[in-house]
């Protein structure tokens, strides 16, 4: 039951946001798993059960990060991966880790301890399925390309070989979807500044979204429109701002408005551009 609820809110945040689902999924975490690990006839909670809740709580905190509210989502963080743990889960507590660097990351961190952390959900992930190895490798690429640019690309290689070697799966916790890797490789050729090739990277991740991952494809225009303006392309950005504004219609995220308002500060330059000042005025009621 955990897993296929599991399945129902990821799929719902995909499609409607963070900031859309969040207080249901805590709701139901607090009145339908919580008790779960404190019933009484059961006083040491299986594993399955401490992985399931793991898994959910990591959701939870997705949905915090999506909502701009970075502590709480560090709180379930840190909850998810001592749960994961006490499970004896190494594919659930990779995962955990994975996301705690990424959240770090999100927020600007990229140092020695992000780093050390990236390669410990790695070293973790490194007994666990191909597709979850694709995952802590990809993000390991991220943060190396602004240390070791040569252990970047190398970690880059090992995320794409096991990629291929992932089986089809389905659910927010055994599968990687190919638009997904790609993304992560865009963010390693832009952190080493070829802005070239993450733009052909993020097209190539667009091109791969599925109408089931929403969110993500609103937030991997925000980015083809942030490079392309690094580069002055104004044309391209406008028209990834305009695919940015009809996504966030239906989404809730913090994430994608805060790049929205960013990008509109970025164009206001070309603003007696008709493209750009069309943007800007479609806009205003998202600001």
């Amino acid at each position: 039951m955990l897993h296929g609820m599991a399945a129902v809110f990821h799929n719902a945040m995909e499609q409607y946001g963070g900031e859309h689902v969040r207080v249901p999924l805590a709701t139901y975490i607090s009145h339908h798993v919580t008790p779960l690990l404190t019933f009484r006839a059961s006083p040491v909670p299986s594993g399955a059960l401490l992985s399931a809740t793991a898994q959910l709580t990591l959701l939870l905190a997705g949905g915090c990060v999506d909502s701009g509210l970075d502590r709480t989502a560090q709180h379930y963080l840190q909850v998810a991966s001592r749960l994961a743990h006490d499970a004896a889960d190494p594919t659930t507590l990779a995962i955990a880790l994975r996301s705690m660097v990424a959240h770090a990351y999100e927020r600007g961190h990229h140092g020695p301890t992000v780093l050390a952390l990236a390669q410990k959900a790695a070293a973790i992930a490194s007994d666990t399925a191909p597709a979850v190895q694709a995952y802590t490798q990809a993000q390991l690429a991220v943060i190396l390309a602004h240390h070791d640019r040569s252990a970047a690309l190398v970690a880059l290689a090992h995320a794409t070989r096991f990629h291929s070697l992932a089986e089809a799966a389905s659910g927010p916790f055994g599968s990687y979807p190919p638009g997904a890797l790609h993304f992560q490789r865009a963010r390693v050729f832009l952190a080493m500044g070829d802005t070239a090739a993450g733009i052909r990277a993020l097209t190539a991740s667009l091109h791969l979204r599925t109408p089931f991952e929403h969110r993500a494809t609103v937030l991997t225009h925000a980015y083809l429109a942030e490079a392309h303006l690094r580069l002055g392309h104004v044309e391209p950005t406008v028209r990834h701002c305009l695919a940015l504004l009809d996504g966030i219609t239906t989404l809730h995220s913090a994430r994608a408005s805060d790049r929205l308002r960013s990008l509109r500060v970025g164009l206001h330059p070309h603003a007696r551009q008709a493209d750009v000042a069309e943007f800007l005025n479609a806009s205003e009621r998202f600001v």
